[in-house]
């Protein structure tokens, strides 16, 4: 049975998660965090599922409102319980897929009316911090400069330069107007003022500090610059007490190569089935 997971009730749902999930892919336990502090049960536009089998929780879906969605089973058979669930919906872009075969998801995204693209990434840690590197950047952390036009100017054209993701703005300004000063986005200039690199954390949970965005504008590539923005922001995840935590795929030579060049191992294997034509 699939029911629709209230605030009331995500204290079971929770309890299920963390007796389930042995946490080997960090990225799991941040959008779990985020689940339960901002998109799905705040003013924000999200949704919770719960999969039951004889009265026990053994299935979790959730839908943010970035687009991603996430679904994690106990059961690998309780997979294919949210296909309805999954197909009625169509304002997510991305299924994130966790401690599932390849050969299910496969299965479960053919199943779907709408079609996808199956991408494998790989979870990474960093177990090896590098605390001593040279800085030729101005970063400045501009989680608080939402408003600025030259900030979200920047932000949008490489989002859309490097991840092919055209970002809705005011989608962006109000997400950049959530965040704290522990999560950290992080813009990197030249001297002259051109802003060239950046890095942010996109969630925190338990001991664990997820980074996304890591890239540096193609024009400016070939200089060190995305290994500067890294290791800034990998820094700052560690003075929280947390281990940085990201996810690469790792077709991406340059991108793989930066991680593992800077103290990052793979820990899990973690499916993304990205929809064709969003």
């Amino acid at each position: 049975m699939i029911r629709r997971l209230s605030w009331r009730n995500r204290k079971a749902a929770q309890q299920f998660l963390e007796a389930h999930s042995d946490m080997t892919s960090p990225i799991l336990g941040n959008l779990i965090a985020s689940s339960w502090n901002r998109d799905p049960f705040s003013r924000r536009r999200g949704e919770c599922f719960v999969a039951d089998r004889d009265r026990e929780i053994c299935g979790f879906l959730a839908f943010f409102s970035d687009g991603n969605a996430m679904v994690y089973v106990s059961v690998p058979e309780v997979l294919f319980d949210f296909l309805d669930v999954l197909d009625e919906r169509t304002n997510y872009h991305s299924l994130w897929v966790f401690d599932a075969s390849e050969g299910d998801v496969k299965v479960l995204t053919a199943r779907l009316t709408d079609r996808f693209h199956l991408k494998h990434y790989h979870m990474m840690i960093q177990e090896e911090p590098s605390d001593v590197f040279t800085v030729t950047l101005d970063i400045q952390d501009v989680h608080d400069r939402h408003w600025d036009p030259e900030v979200t100017r920047f932000c949008r054209q490489i989002l859309k330069e490097c991840f092919g993701y055209d970002a809705y703005m005011p989608s962006f300004m109000a997400r950049m107007a959530d965040r704290g000063p522990d999560e950290p986005y992080l813009v990197g200039s030249l001297p002259q003022g051109e802003k060239v690199a950046q890095a942010h954390v996109q969630a925190l949970c338990g001991d664990y500090g997820y980074i996304g965005g890591v890239a540096t504008l193609p024009q400016y590539r070939g200089h060190g610059y995305a290994k500067e923005v890294l290791l800034t922001i990998c820094r700052m995840v560690r003075r929280m007490g947390r281990t940085p935590s990201l996810t690469v795929d790792p077709e991406n030579g340059p991108a793989y190569r930066l991680y593992t060049d800077n103290g990052f191992v793979p820990r899990a294997d973690v499916y993304v089935a990205e929809r064709k034509n969003y």
